[in-house]
């Protein structure tokens, strides 16, 4: 074994350890997001669900997964939001995080196998995410009034 392919097989290595933790870190998402439907949840589930997904994120771009990290990034973003109660997980959120969950898991999968999903099969979700969290923004500083001359 050369010192080439010894580093490629390190690499290889951490790559399915990444993979591995991903099936973990799904599990926990889903929990986090069973606990949040059935309405047993506190800000501590929100903030593993968070966790969770900024880990996968996280992890991928060490790998240079850029799909799956942008992804990850979205469903981040709107956890984030959530996270810091600008917005209310009802029951509309909830199915969004749970889909997005869905295709996140698609993503890792599609990464994992060399079998990704076609070109683009996430951007309806992406913007459904984005939209969800354009919750009211904090006011504009307002202008300053300008000063009247003496005269």
């Amino acid at each position: 074994m050369t010192e080439e392919t010894a580093g490629f097989d390190g690499l290889e290595t951490f790559r399915q350890t990444y993979f591995e933790e991903c099936a973990e870190l799904l599990d926990a998402t889903y929990g986090y997001l069973a606990a949040l439907e059935s309405g047993d949840a506190d800000a501590e589930t929100v903030h593993g669900l968070f966790r969770a997904v900024h880990s996968i994120k996280g992890g991928g771009g060490a790998f240079g997964l850029k799909r799956l990290v942008g992804f990850a990034h979205g469903l981040e973003t709107l956890m984030d939001i959530v996270r810091d109660d600008r917005l209310a997980l009802g029951p509309e959120t909830l199915r969004l995080l749970l889909r997005a969950a869905d295709m996140l898991a698609d993503l890792v999968n599609g990464a994992r196998t060399g079998q990704d999903l076609p070109v683009g099969a996430e951007d309806r979700l992406l913007r459904e995410l984005a939209a969800a969290g354009d919750v009211q923004a904090e006011p504009a500083a307002p202008r300053e009034t300008p000063r009247e001359t003496p005269t």
